[in-house]
This record gives structure tokens, C-alpha cells and sequence, in this order.
């Protein structure tokens, strides 16, 4: 793994004459100074060969033909964030992981297969053993979603007040105790509740219901056979109940955000969640603008719409640019003043320390730039 700062990438891009496309500009920062990029571009070619950053991995990040945002949680504490990146071309190429490191570095790891990710990806769904396929299958529109996530949460807090306070859980909820919980799974942004994790998932509409749109919400749900009216309030169906207490006993979720271009060159996203409880197995498709579809599934489905959500379906997107807006009327000015006489010269990075070069415009050792 090789950490690496955002805007030694952008040089090393232009060094090696690479446009980035449109998903490739997230990990990379625009330079347009010739003398930092040749300086770069010398830095890179001094390294040993096992401790540069591969030029397949620099086009990888240029020109992605698809990027997908994998966030892993594993019970309700770990957290693995990393950004999955294919290059574009007819024959599959590596796979290049990608992770925030502070404010202006990657970590980046080069895999040599998709399939390598993939089987990590489903070692960690196969940890407690073979699951189980649950016959069920249901579609709802996102906002109903998010509801149904909003009372599995609600579910989940009712359930770890019965064990601390040794009283039966409750069985039936409000509609304000819901929306209680859908508000703060937008606002708190807690990747260890349900909803919380899902919500960047799904269209911006589901995140941003009013009291009424919720309560139409609830609703759908009761239309589908998941939740029913005790009173004036809710409680689950037989269904309903199973499908929440599985996901409240979850060990292992992952969620896949994709961006990328269809075979038309067409702009696009489809989002996936897989949640693996004690024994069964669930996948969660949301497609960008579509319905959401729940529906068991086994470890061989799974790992195949893994390999699915992973492959790019198209070329690399291109940068639209505006067309530029005229020039502005020039105006004559005053000579400027004659520049500072320079400072002595700076010997040691201030970011690491490192002794410089005369002339250097980046420290070779961390990529801090000078000047």
C-alpha cells in the first residue's frame, strides 16, 4: 500500500500525460506548474521499482470507468471505508483500492483482479458459517424504505431498553417515535444504525420527508403486508417481524454506491446493500431513481452480484465543461511593483524536516509542496 498526496498525483498525471475524467477528478488536484511536475516526475523515477506508485494505477485513478464507495461494517463497531476503482478498457484490468489519509492523501492499494476484492468481501460474509436463503421478496418505493429502516432502528433501541432495564420490549410504536428516529439517522450520521448507514444510499428525497410524506410512507408498508395498525399506532406482521429481527441481529453489512457510465457513455449510479444476520441473507438493490427490492439471497448470489456491481459497464466519463464566459474588458494598469528580493533559502521541509535540494519545489520525502 502506497500513501500518496492528491495534487503528487495530479503531477504525476500530467507528467504521464493523462487527462482525468470526470470520475477521476476526486482523487486528484490540479497542477499546472511544469517545474513541479518535471520535479515530480524525477522523484518518481529515482524510487525503486517496488516503491512507486504503477502507471496502470495512475491511469486507474486518471480515467475510472467506474468508481464504487464500499463501506463495511462488521457488527456494529468496525467500520471499513475504501473506494474501488476500475480503469476503463476491454480487458479487465486491476482493481485499485482507495482510502482517505487525512486532509490531502490516499492510501492506494493495487489488486491485481476484481475477483481477489470480491472473495475478501465474501470471507467476511462467510465468517459465521454457510447462511441461509430467506423466501421472501418484497418491492417498495425508496421512501417507504426508509420508513421501514427508520422503525427496524426504533425496533433495535426498544430491544436494547428491554435488556438493560429487564422489561418486555415494545411491541408497538408511534408515528412519532418513527420519525424521531428517521430525523436523527439523517442528522447524527451513525453508520452503526440501519438507516443512518443507508441513507447515503438512496435518492436525496428519501432523506427529507415531512411528517406527512412519512406517514404515506407508513402506510405503503401496511399496503405490503410489513406493518399493520394496532390503535393509533404500528406494529409488525409476522413478515415485517422477521425481516426486522434479522436485520437487528445483523453481523456483517455492506453497502456499494456505484458511479459510472453505461455501454451508451451514459452517466449513472446504482446503489446495493447485503446484510448478513445470524443465519439469513439479504440483498437490497437501489437503483438511482428506482424502486428498492429486498430479497434473500445465497453466498453464490451474493458473490456474483458482487462481481456485478464491481464491473464497469462502460467507458470512462468525460469532463463537461461549461463553455467559457467572454473576456473581460482590458483595462490598463499600473506597472507592478518589482517583486520581494527572495528569502534564503529554506534548507529543511517544514513538513517533515527533511534536508531540501537548491531549487527544490516539492520535498521528495512527503510531497509537501514549497513556495
Amino acid at each position: 500500500m502506497i500513501t500518496i498526496q492528491r495534487h503528487v498525483l495530479g503531477a504525476l498525471a500530467r507528467r504521464m500525460r493523462m487527462t482525468p475524467g470526470a470520475l477521476g477528478t476526486a482523487f486528484f488536484d490540479d497542477v499546472a506548474d511544469a517545474e513541479y511536475v518535471k520535479q515530480v516526475g524525477e522523484w518518481w523515477m529515482s524510487l525503486p521499482e517496488q516503491d512507486r506508485i504503477t502507471v496502470d494505477t495512475v491511469a486507474a485513478l486518471a480515467r475510472p470507468a467506474l468508481v464504487a464507495d464500499v463501506k463495511v461494517v462488521q457488527g456494529r463497531d468496525s467500520l471499513i471505508r475504501t473506494w474501488a476503482v476500475s480503469g476503463e478498457g476491454d480487458q479487465p484490468g486491476p482493481l485499485v483500492l482507495a482510502a482517505a489519509s487525512g486532509e490531502d492523501a490516499l492510501k492506494v492499494k493495487r489488486v491485481e483482479t476484481r475477483d481477489e476484492y470480491v472473495d475478501t468481501l465474501v470471507t467476511w460474509l462467510v465468517a459465521a458459517g454457510e447462511p441461509s436463503e430467506p423466501e421472501m421478496k418484497v418491492e417498495l418505493a425508496q421512501a417507504e424504505f426508509a420508513a421501514l429502516l427508520a422503525m427496524t432502528d426504533l425496533h433495535s433501541r426498544t430491544a436494547y431498553t428491554a435488556y438493560l432495564t429487564h422489561q418486555p420490549a415494545a411491541s408497538t410504536y408511534g408515528q412519532e417515535a418513527i420519525g424521531q428516529v428517521y430525523v436523527e439517522g439523517v442528522e447524527l450520521n451513525d453508520p452503526r444504525w440501519l438507516w443512518s448507514f443507508c441513507a447515503p444510499l438512496l435518492d436525496d428525497g428519501a432523506s427529507r420527508m415531512d411528517g406527512g410524506q412519512l406517514s404515506q410512507a407508513l402506510e405503503g408498508l401496511a399496503q405490503r403486508g410489513l406493518i399493520e395498525r394496532a390503535g393509533a399506532e404500528w406494529k409488525w406482521t409476522l413478515p415485517g417481524e422477521y425481516l426486522a429481527e434479522s436485520l437487528h441481529r445483523r453481523q456483517v453489512t455492506i453497502g456499494l454506491d456505484t458511479a459510472g457510465a453505461d455501454a451508451e457513455g451514459e452517466a449513472g449510479t446504482h446503489a446495493a446493500l447485503i446484510v448478513r444476520s445470524d443465519e439469513p441473507l439479504w440483498y437490497v438493490d437501489m437503483p438511482g431513481g428506482g424502486n428498492v427490492a429486498v430479497c434473500g439471497i445465497s453466498m453464490q448470489g451474493a458473490r456474483e452480484m458482487l462481481d456485478v456491481m464491481l464491473k464497469p459497464a462502460g467507458p470512462a466519463l468525460e469532463v463537461r465543461v461549461a463553455a467559457p464566459p467572454p473576456p473581460p474588458p482590458v483595462i490598463a494598469a499600473a506597472p507592478p511593483p518589482p517583486p520581494p528580493p527572495p528569502m534564503a533559502g529554506a534548507a529543511y521541509c517544514p513538513g517533515c524536516g527533511v534536508a531540501l535540494a537548491p531549487g527544490a519545489v516539492f520535498c521528495g520525502n512527503c510531497g509537501t509542496r514549497l513556495g
